[in-house]
């Protein structure tokens, strides 16, 4: 009785397995199966051992749940009496039997994880005959021919093809009216036919059976062996690289793909300068270019066409210190003064030669070897109409003749003449009161026309210069004093 409880138990427990513990069968799916085996009998049947010969029809109603009918045959002996069958027998007697069992039970396909293995639960109901396979002997009564059965156990699959199946099961039989049970193991080949797909656990298209990776993941690319490729070698399968062509050895990310951790546009295999600033222009190997060689990456260089050499600021654009329109590193005279006109190469230019720069001189074309003020211009400047006292200009006494300390300053009105050029000038002489008036007016004459015929002599014009003496007719001192005689003792320019 205890045997037959725990045997009622182990099939409630087949019977509320949850279904993940299933589905490994192809949903209708026909299995057909011959097989062998053999039988313990209940020492109550007082049966030998038997060999079991038979043949079962299984169809898969779901994955996990299939439904099987199966007839056998046993043949086997009685050889003493005293049991259920025969309660006497002849001392020396033995009787051959035969049993017939014939079942229909519901198989629960267990889960595996095991490419080719399949286990399963079953349990069902049938009927077993007994049959003497000879006459009985006189006097010899069976008292059992047929019994109900009920009966459970499991076994597994291993599949050679995904058609083809070894089938072993073990289960016991328990006849609740007659109160026996008895144990049965068998071994049989399975064919299976039409349903569904073969079970494949990794969805890659390859069934178990044929599958040498069973465990590939999902959506990669498979040979026909079910294992997974990875053609670029970056350890991302194939179908799930969305870059498979990466050359070996890169840096990729998650998906396969080449990274680019300066975002320069070439990728981190390829990249000579992984490290390039963010907007940086690369070449093909992907460093940084610097067309203008001044320190600043095209891209990020605001004057990219900045000659090379040139002095620049953060931005990469030219400074210009002296703000003379040439750069600093092409300025070879980066300290020019403000407004000073410069040549190409960034120095002054001083086109008469006078010592003031271009664009600070007021008088750019000044004669060579004109003394000039600091603004470029001649220092003595007249105005039109103003007179100009040459003083310094001496004349030996009472004479016309030119003292030697007079040149100096006569070659200094020689500049003013130079560079006035369209300009007339009335050369007046004056005496002072010293002497006859007749003698000073031809004093004066004499005196104007020499001071004239000087700058002739230098080059001027001589319809330029007039030459006109006033005697003593216009003092600018008196004359009663020497130094207002020598005051008035005077050469002027108009």
């Amino acid at each position: 009785m205890h045997k037959n409880a725990a045997l009622v138990g182990l099939a409630l427990m087949f019977w509320f397995l949850p279904d993940a513990a299933f589905g490994q069968m192809r949903k209708h799916a026909w299995e057909f199966d011959v097989y062998a085996g053999q039988v313990a009998f209940a020492n109550e049947l007082d049966l030998d051992n038997g060999e079991i010969g038979g043949i079962r029809v299984a169809w898969n109603i779901t994955d996990f749940i299939g439904f099987e009918i199966s007839a056998d045959r046993t043949t086997t002996l009685v050889e003493k009496g005293g049991g259920s069958l025969f309660p006497l027998l002849p001392p020396g007697q033995t009787i051959s039997m035969e049993a017939r069992t014939y079942k229909a039970d519901l198989v629960l396909n267990m889960r595996s994880s095991l490419r080719r293995w399949r286990g399963f639960a079953l349990f069902g109901i049938g009927s077993i005959e007994f049959n003497p396979r000879n006459p009985l002997p006189p006097g010899v009564v069976q008292n059992n021919t047929e019994s109900t059965l009920v009966d459970f156990g499991g076994g597994a699959r291993y599949f050679i093809k995904d058609w083809l199946s070894l089938r072993g099961d073990g289960r016991v039989e328990y006849a609740p009216g007659d109160t026996f049970t008895n144990a049965r193991v068998t071994l049989g080949v399975s064919f299976h036919l039409g349903g569904k797909s073969p079970r494949d656990i990794d969805e890659d298209g390859v069934s178990d059976v044929k599958d040498i990776c069973p465990d590939t993941k999902l959506g990669a690319t498979v040979d026909a062996h079910g294992c997974p490729s990875d053609s670029d070698g970056d350890l991302i399968l194939d179908g799930l690289d969305d870059c498979p062509d990466t050359p070996e050895g890169w840096p990729i990310d998650d998906k396969g793909c080449p990274t680019d951790i300066d975002g320069d546009g070439v990728v981190d295999g390829a990249d000579e300068c992984a490290d390039t600033p963010t907007g940086a222009v690369v070449d093909d190997p992907g460093c940084p270019i610097d067309t203008d060689e001044d320190g600043h990456y095209d891209g990020l260089d605001a004057c990219p066409g900045t000659p090379i050499g040139a002095v620049v600021d953060e931005t990469g654009c030219p400074m210009d210190t002296d703000g003379d329109e040439v750069i600093d590193g092409l300025d070879l005279c980066p300290d020019t003064p403000k407004k000073v006109v410069v040549d190409e190469q960034g120095c002054p230019i001083d086109s008469d030669d006078d010592g003031i720069f271009d664009g600070l001189d007021q008088c750019t074309g000044s004669a060579p070897g004109t003394i000039v003020d600091e603004t470029g211009c001649p220092r003595i400047r007249p105005a039109v109409g103003e007179k100009l006292i040459l003083e310094g200009i001496t004349f030996t006494r009472n004479g016309a003749t030119l003292e030697e300390d007079s040149y100096p300053i006569l070659e200094e009105i020689l500049v003013t003449l130079q560079y006035f050029e369209d300009w007339r000038f009335e050369i007046q002489g004056h005496t002072d009161s010293d002497g006859t008036i007749e003698i000073n007016q031809l004093l004066s004459d004499q005196r104007a026309d020499t001071v004239r015929r000087w700058f002739v002599s230098r080059g001027i014009a001589s319809s330029r210069l007039t030459a006109k003496g006033y005697g003593e007719a216009s003092p600018i001192s008196d004359n009663l004093t020497d130094i207002g005689k020598q005051r008035n003792r005077r050469v002027e320019l108009l």
